[in-house]
C-alpha cells in the first residue's frame, strides 16, 4: 500500500513529525474591518458565482456595473433565465446519456460488421423475423439519437456549450446527413420492395454502407475516452492497430467476396463444387462461413505479406484489387512494426528508463575497461538507487508546481528519510525540502569505509539504516571516536566549511545512507538565506563535540582504542554509557571483519522465558489465529544478528547464502527445459519416449521441493531485516508466488483422470482407460491443454537472479541472445500447436464425418470399405497436390514425430517471417482460423524483431554512434560557418581525443550517481594509464593521495595540439597548469624581443629578423613534464618564452579558472597542490639542466649575430646618410626626390 502523504504509516501526520508545511507559506491576513458579517456575504455572492458559471457557462457570464447588492440580484436573474433556457439540454456527462452512447456503440460495431458481409452473398432478412425485428430496433435507436443530439450539448474550448441555436447548428452541417441516411433503409426497402421494383432495391441496399460513416462518429467518441488509466497506453496502443488492421481485412475479405462472386469470378455459387480445390480457394460451397474464412484468409495473408499462394488472383479485376490489398498491407505491415518499436519503449515506461540508465553506465564501464568487480558493484548500486528515489528528472516536474504542493509530493517521496533523519526537525522546513530533492541513496556492507580522513569533503552523509564507526588515527593507531546509527548525519560541518574529512566512517553491518554534495548543499542554501543560521548552528555543534572528544583521553577496551567520550549520533556520551546501550559493539561481534561466516540482523520470536509465548505450539498457533506481529510488537519478536549455520539449526534457510543461489538458478534451468517440454508433450503425446516423459516428472518433483523451500526461506521485510518467523514467511509466500508455483507443478493429467499405457518399446501409446474416439478422445485432448498452466512457470524466471556472469556480457550480446530466444521460443509454441490443433479437433474417423457432412452424406461409422476409401481418397488429395504433410495421418508409432516438430517450426518460421512458401498449409477451416491468429502474431513478433534487429545494428546508445553522431554535428557548424579545411582539420582533431579521453557518455551524471568511494575508484580506473604520465601523481600514494589525484583527474580537460601549434606565448599568458601526456612540446625564447626590452637592438632590427633565427630552443618536453605553473607556485615566468607542439601532442590541462573553485570550495588542496607541483618543477628543472647548459650557449651566439647586426645596420645608415644627399641639393619631399637630385655612385 502506497503511504499517504496526510497521514503516515506510524500515525502521525507532517504536522505531528516535523513542521506544519502550509506554516511556510506566507499568507496575507484579513484585514481587521473583514467582520463574520461581510465574511458570510462574501461566501454567499462566492457560491452564488460558482453555481451561476457552472450553470451559465463562462462565456455567459454578465459583466455588471454597480454595488454588490445589483450584482447579486441580477446575477441570480440571468441564471434563473439561463436555467429555464437548458432545462431541454442534455448533458453528454450524464451518466444515462453515457450508457445510451455506448449502447448505440455496440449497435454501430454490428452494422460496419455485417453490413459489409451481406453485400457480396446477397443476403436479405425476412421481414419479421426475429434477426429482422432486432436489425429494425437498432434503426430506432439511431433515430432516436438523431432526435437526441439536436438537445446535447457539446465541448467547445474546454467547455459545454448548452446553446440550442448552436447545438443545431453544429449537428445539422456534421454529422444529421450522414445519420439519417443510415437509419432509413429499411423503411425505404420496405416501400420498394413490396412495389417489385428489385434494381432500385438493390442500389438502396448499397446505401448500408453509408452506416460505416457512423464507425468514424464512434471512434470521435472513444477518443474521449481515457482508457490509460485502466491500460496501459503502449498495450492499448498494440490493441487499437490490431482491432484497425483486423477491421481493415475484414472489409478488404468482403470485398474479394464480392469480386470473386461477379459474373467472371472464380467463385460463383453455382459453379463451385465440393472439391477440395474449390474448398481451398472459395470455401464450402453452400457455407457462407467457410467462403468468408477464406477470404478473410487471404486478406490477411495479403496484407502481412505471408502469401502462401494459395489463393490467387485469376483475373484483371482480381489482380486489380490484390495489389490494393498489397499496398494497403504494406502500410498496416508498416504500421506494425513501427507500433511495436514504440510499444518496446512505452510499454514500462519506468523499466526502459532505469534499463537505458543502467545501459549507458555499463557503456561507460566497458569503453573505460573497468574492473569487473567495479562494474558489478555499479550495476547493484544503480539497481538499488532507482529503488528509492526515481529515474526521471524529479526538478523538472515540479518545476512548475506551487511550493505547498511541491512540498507535500517531496514529503511523500521521501517520507522514509524524513522519519527517519533528526536533521529535518533542527533546520527550516524549506531548507529541508529543498535538500530532499538532492539526497541519493548508497547501500553499505559490513566493514565497507564511507570515506576516509583527511579526503575532500565532497559529500556529507544521512544514516537510514545500521551502524557506523569514525575513527581517527593517533600515535598510528585508530581510536574510536564516534557512533552513529540511523537518523544521524555525519560530515556536514566538513562539507559546509569546506574542510578535509574529519575521520573514516566503516560500517558496522549492512546499512543504507543518503548522501548530499557540497554543490548541492550550497545550492539550497543559496536559494533559502534565512536558513543559513540554523545550518550554522549545527554545524558549530558538531565541530564543539568533536573538539571535545579530541580533548578527553583514550583507553583501551575489549581491543579497541577509544575516547573516554564518544559522539553518539547527536550528542556526547562517556564510554560506559556507550557500552551499556551497546553492549556487543566492543566485544568484536560488530567490528571484527576477519570472520569467515557472514553474519545478517533477522527477527525471530522470543524464546518463552523473556515473556513471549510459554511454547512453540502456542506461538505459532496464535499466528495462525490471526494476532498480527509487528515491528513495534518487542513481546514477540527480538531482533539479532546470526549466522546461516545458526538459521538452519532453526530450520530457516538464508537467502543470502551461495547454496541457496546455486538451487535458484538450478530451478531456473529447469524451468527453462520444462517450458520447452511443455508444448512439445501437448503437441506429440502419441510417441513419446519414456525417458522424455520422466524429465517432465522430475522438473514437476524439483518444483514441489522449492515450495516447501521457499516456505521455510527468510524474506528481507521493509524495514530491510530478514523475517525469519515461520508464520510470517509463509503468509508472505502465500500471498504472492504460492498460487503460481503451485498451478506449475501440480501433475494436471494425472489429477484430472488421464493415465497412460506403455507400449513394448517403451513408447507411451494412448490415454487408457476409456474410448479413444468420439467425445471420450475429445475431452482427453482438451485436458492436455489444461498442462498450459505449467507456462505460468515463466514468471518464476522474472523473480529469479541473473547471474552476473550472464550481467557482465556486452550489452548488444544479451540484446542477441534475447531477440533469438523469443523468436525461437514463438516459434516453437507455434510449431508445436500447430501440430496439436489437428489431433485436438478431430481423429481421421471425426475428420471423414467433417467432410462427409459437408458433402451431405452423413458418416455413421457403418458405411462400406468403398465409402472409407473415399474419405482416403480425399486425404490422399491433399497429399498430391502438396509435398508430404507429416501431420496428415497420426502416427501412434513415434516414427514421424521429429519429422513433424521440425515441419511445424518450418512452418511457423516461413510464417512468422513473411516468407511463406506454401508447401505446408491449412486443410481445413480451423486450420485456416488458427493460420489467421498466427499470421497477426507473427507480424507483431516479426515487428519486434525487426525494431531490435535494426536498433541492435545502429547501436544509436554506443559509443561509436554516440561520437559520430557529435562529430557530424560539429562538421556541420564547422561547414555552416564557413571555416577553412585546415582549421576544420585542427578542431575535428581536438574533438575527436577531449571524445576518446571522456567517452561521449555524459560523465558528470555518471560519476555524480556514484557515492564518493565507488566514484574515487571509478575514475582511478578509468585514467590508470594517464596516472602515470602525469608526474604530480607519482608522489601522491596512500588513500588521500588516491583520493586527490581522483578529485584533480575530474576536473581536468584534455586538449591535443597538432605540430607548429602555439599552445600560449608571452603575449596572452598561460591559461591553466599544462600537463604533457603525449608527444612533444617546445619551449622556445625570442631573443629579439629580449634584446629589444633591454636596448640593444631597435624595434626595425626586432621586427624585421627571422623567426626561425631569433627563437632558441630552450627545452623539449616530453610525456610526465608540465608547464604553465609559475603563476601557481609564485615563480616568475620565462620572459619571452612560446610554447609549441613539435608533433602531434596530448596534454590535460587544470585550468586557472578550476584552480580558482577549488581554492573556494577546498583551500586545503591548493597547499597540497602547491607543494607537488613545486617538487616535480624542481625536479624537471634538474631534469633539464643538459637542455639549460645548451640553451644558454645557443642563446648568446644569437645574442652576438643579433648585436653585430644591429651595429651593421647602424653604420650602413650612417653612411647612406651621408652619401645619398649632396649638399645644397633640393630636399626631396612627400616620398620623391626633387628635380635635379644627383645620386652618388655606390
Amino acid at each position: 500500500m502506497e503511504p499517504d502523504p496526510e497521514k503516515l504509516g506510524d500515525g502521525r501526520t507532517p504536522t505531528d513529525a516535523h513542521q506544519d508545511l502550509s506554516q511556510a507559506v506566507p499568507h496575507n491576513p484579513p484585514p481587521s474591518s473583514f467582520d463574520d458579517s461581510a465574511q458570510r456575504q462574501a461566501m454567499k455572492a462566492s457560491n452564488i458565482f460558482a453555481k451561476t458559471a457552472s450553470d451559465v457557462g463562462a462565456d455567459a457570464m454578465p459583466k455588471f456595473k454597480g454595488n454588490s447588492a445589483q450584482i447579486l440580484l441580477k446575477v441570480k436573474a440571468k441564471a434563473r433565465q439561463q436555467r429555464m433556457r437548458n432545462r431541454y439540454i442534455i448533458n453528454p456527462d450524464l451518466p444515462n446519456k453515457v450508457a445510451f452512447d455506448l449502447t448505440i456503440g455496440l449497435f454501430v460495431i454490428y452494422s460496419v460488421l455485417v453490413v459489409p458481409l451481406r453485400i457480396p452473398f446477397g443476403y436479405q432478412l425476412e421481414w419479421y423475423s426475429p434477426l429482422w425485428c432486432i436489425e429494425a430496433t437498432m434503426d430506432f435507436c439511431f433515430l432516436m439519437d438523431i432526435c437526441l443530439s439536436f438537445f446535447t450539448a457539446f465541448m467547445e474550448d474546454d467547455h459545454l456549450v448548452f446553446n440550442h441555436n448552436k447545438i443545431i447548428r453544429r449537428y445539422c452541417f456534421s454529422w444529421f446527413v450522414p445519420d439519417l441516411l443510415s437509419t432509413i433503409t429499411i423503411p425505404i426497402e420496405m416501400a420498394i420492395g413490396r412495389g417489385g421494383h428489385t434494381d432500385i432495391l438493390k442500389i438502396l441496399r448499397m446505401l448500408r454502407m453509408v452506416k460505416l460513416l457512423r464507425l468514424v462518429k464512434l471512434a470521435s467518441k472513444m477518443s474521449s475516452l481515457n482508457l490509460t488509466e485502466y491500460l496501459n497506453p503502449a498495450l492499448l496502443r498494440l490493441l487499437q492497430l490490431m482491432l484497425k488492421i483486423l477491421l481493415i481485412a475484414h472489409f478488404i475479405a468482403c470485398a474479394w467476396l464480392f469480386i470473386t462472386k461477379m459474373e467472371e469470378g472464380q467463385c460463383q455459387e453455382d459453379k463451385l463444387t465440393d472439391s477440395i480445390g474449390d474448398w481451398q480457394t472459395c470455401g464450402w460451397k453452400g457455407n457462407q462461413y467457410s467462403q468468408y474464412l477464406a477470404a478473410f484468409y487471404w486478406a490477411i495473408a495479403t496484407m502481412m505479406a505471408v502469401g502462401y499462394g494459395d489463393i490467387s488472383a485469376v483475373n484483371s479485376d482480381e489482380r486489380l484489387f490484390a495489389i490494393a490489398t498489397q499496398l494497403v498491407g504494406a502500410i498496416c505491415f508498416g504500421f506494425i512494426i513501427a507500433t511495436v518499436s514504440v510499444i518496446l519503449e512505452t510499454f514500462d515506461p519506468c523499466g526502459t528508463a532505469k534499463r537505458e540508465r543502467l545501459e549507458e553506465m555499463m557503456r561507460y564501464a566497458h569503453e573505460k575497461q573497468l574492473t569487473v568487480d567495479l562494474q558489478r558493484r555499479m550495476r547493484r548500486h544503480v539497481n538499488y538507487t532507482f529503488t528509492l528515489i526515481t529515474v526521471f528528472k524529479e526538478k523538472s516536474v515540479m518545476q512548475f508546481l506551487p511550493d505547498h504542493v511541491r512540498w507535500k509530493l517531496i514529503f511523500f517521496t521521501r517520507h522514509r528519510a524524513f522519519h527517519s533523519l533528526t536533521i529535518s526537525r533542527k533546520l527550516d522546513v524549506r531548507l529541508v525540502m529543498t535538500l530532499a530533492q538532492a539526497l541519493r541513496p548508497a547501500q553499505a556492507a559490513a566493514n565497507d569505509v564511507i570515506v576516509y580522513h583527511n579526503d575532500v569533503a565532497e559529500d556529507c552523509y544521512f544514516v537510514l539504516k545500521g551502524t557506523f564507526l569514525a575513527t581517527r588515527v593517533e600515535k598510528n593507531i585508530p581510536t574510536l571516536v564516534g557512533v552513529y546509527r540511523v537518523g544521524s548525519d555525519f560530515e556536514l560541518d566538513a562539507v559546509t566549511n569546506c574542510k578535509p574529512v574529519t575521520a573514516t566512517y566503516t560500517a558496522v553491518t549492512a546499512g543504507e545512507v543518503m548522501w548530499l554534495t557540497q554543490k548541492e548543499l550550497w545550492k539550497a542554501v543559496g536559494q533559502h538565506p534565512s536558513s543559513a543560521e540554523g545550518l550554522k548552528e549545527l554545524c558549530a555543534n558538531n565541530e564543539r563535540m568533536l573538539e571535545e572528544v579530541d580533548e578527553s583521553a583514550s583507553q583501551k577496551w575489549n581491543e579497541l582504542q577509544t575516547k573516554e567520550v564518544l559522539i553518539l549520533c547527536d550528542r556526547l556520551v562517556s564510554l560506559r554509557e556507550l557500552a551499556e546501550n551497546m553492549p556487543d559493539l566492543l566485544t568484536g561481534n560488530y567490528t571484527d571483519a576477519d570472520k569467515k561466516e557472514s553474519m545478517i540482523t533477522t527477527w525471530r520470536l522470543k524464546p518463552a522465558d523473556s515473556g513471549g509465548f510459554s511454547t512453540p505450539l502456542a506461538r505459532f498457533a496464535r499466528q495462525l489465529c490471526g494476532v498480527s506481529i509487528n515491528a513495534d510488537d518487542e513481546d514477540v519478536i527480538s531482533e539479532s544478528r546470526e549466522s546461516s549455520k545458526a538459521m538452519l539449526k532453526r530450520g530457516i534457510l538464508d537467502p543470502t547464502h551461495d547454496l541457496k543461489v546455486a538451487w535458484d538458478a538450478y530451478i531456473g534451468i529447469w524451468t527453462i527445459l520444462s517450458i520447452f517440454m511443455i508444448p512439445l508433450n501437448i503437441a506429440f503425446e502419441f510417441g513419446m519416449p519414456a525417458s522424455v516423459k520422466m524429465l517432465g516428472y522430475a522438473a514437476d518433483g524439483f518444483f514441489i521441493l522449492d515450495i516447501l523451500v521457499n516456505f521455510r526461506t527468510a524474506y528481507l521485510n521493509e524495514n530491510g531485516v530478514y523475517d525469519t518467523i515461520p508464520a510470517r514467511i509463509a503468509k508472505r509466500y502465500c500471498s504472492t508466488w504460492f498460487a503460481v508455483d503451485l498451478a506449475s507443478s501440480l501433475p494436471w493429467m494425472h489429477i484430472l483422470g488421464e493415465g497412460e499405457s506403455r507400449g513394448d518399446d517403451g513408447i507411451v501409446d494412448d490415454a487408457g482407460g476409456g474410448d479413444s474416439s468420439g467425445s471420450g478422445a475429445s475431452l482427453i485432448k482438451l485436458v492436455r491443454l489444461i498442462r498450459l498452466l505449467k507456462l505460468v512457470r515463466l514468471l518464476k524466471l522474472t523473480r529469479l537472479a541473473i547471474p552476473e556472469v550472464i550481467q557482465d556480457l556486452d550489452i548488444s550480446v544479451k540484446k542477441a541472445f534475447k531477440i533469438s530466444g523469443i523468436l525461437a521460443f514463438v516459434a516453437h509454441m507455434i510449431g508445436c500447436l500447430w501440430k496439436a490443433w489437428k489431433p485436438l479437433v478431430a481423429t481421421d474417423d471425426d475428420g471423414m464425418e467433417w467432410w462427409y457432412e459437408r458433402s451431405g452424406s452423413p458418416w455413421d461409422g457403418s458405411e462400406s470399405e468403398g465409402v472409407r476409401n473415399t474419405a482416403f481418397t480425399y486425404m490422399s488429395a491433399v497429399n498430391a497436390t502438396r509435398p508430404f504433410q507429416f501431420w496428415a495421418e497420426d502416427d501412434k508409432t513415434g516414427k514421424y514425430n521429429w519429422e513433424q516438430y521440425f515441419a511445424g517450426l518450418y512452418w511457423a518460421f516461413t510464417t512468422m517471417t513473411t516468407v511463406g512458401y506454401g508447401d505446408i498449409l491449412p486443410r481445413n477451416d480451423v486450420e485456416r482460423l488458427y493460420a489467421i491468429v498466427i499470421m497477426l502474431t507473427g507480424a507483431t513478433v516479426f515487428g519486434y524483431i525487426v525494431g531490435s534487429v535494426s536498433t541492435l545494428a545502429n547501436d544509436p546508445n554506443g559509443t561509436t554512434a554516440k561520437t559520430n553522431r557529435y562529430m557530424k554535428k560539429v562538421s556541420s557548424y564547422l561547414s555552416e560557418q564557413e571555416i577553412d579545411r585546415d582549421m576544420r582539420d585542427e578542431i575535428r582533431r581536438a574533438v575527436r581525443y577531449a571524445m576518446k579521453r571522456k567517452t561521449p557518455f555524459n560523465e558528470v551524471e555518471i560519476l555524480n550517481m556514484l557515492p564518493q568511494t565507488m566514484r574515487q575508484e571509478t575514475i582511478l580506473q578509468s585514467n590508470r594509464e594517464l596516472i602515470n604520465q602525469i608526474f604530480i601523481f607519482r608522489r601522491m600514494s596512500g588513500t588521500h593521495g588516491q583520493n586527490l589525484i581522483s578529485y584533480l583527474l575530474q576536473r581536468m580537460r584534455p586538449y591535443y595540439f597538432a605540430p607548429d601549434q602555439t599552445v600560449f606565448d608571452w603575449r596572452n599568458g598561460a591559461d591553466g597548469v599544462y600537463f604533457v601526456v603525449s608527444g612533444e612540446m617546445t619551449i622556445e625564447q625570442n631573443v629579439a624581443e629580449l634584446l629589444l626590452e633591454n636596448g640593444e637592438v631597435n624595434k626595425v632590427v626586432a621586427e624585421n629578423s627571422d623567426p626561425d633565427e631569433t627563437n632558441v630552443l630552450v627545452a623539449t618536453l616530453k610525456p610526465g613534464r608540465l608547464f604553465g605553473h609559475e603563476n601557481l607556485v609564485g615563480d616568475d615566468e620565462m620572459p619571452y618564452s612560446i610554447y609549441r607542439a613539435s608533433t602531434y601532442c596530448s596534454t590535460h590541462v587544470l585550468l586557472a579558472s578550476v584552480v580558482a573553485e577549488i581554492a573556494e570550495t577546498q583551500p586545503s588542496i591548493i597547499a597540497y597542490l602547491q607543494t607537488a607541483i613545486r617538487r616535480a618543477a624542481t625536479e624537471q628543472d634538474s631534469a633539464m639542466e643538459p637542455q639549460i647548459a645548451k640553451y644558454k650557449l645557443e642563446l648568446d651566439i644569437v645574442k652576438g649575430r643579433l648585436r653585430g647586426e644591429a651595429s651593421a645596420a647602424r653604420a650602413l645608415f650612417q653612411f647612406r646618410k651621408k652619401k645619398t644627399v649632396t649638399p645644397g641639393a633640393p630636399h626631396a619631399g612627400n616620398g620623391m626626390m626633387g628635380q635635379g637630385a644627383k645620386i652618388a655612385p655606390s
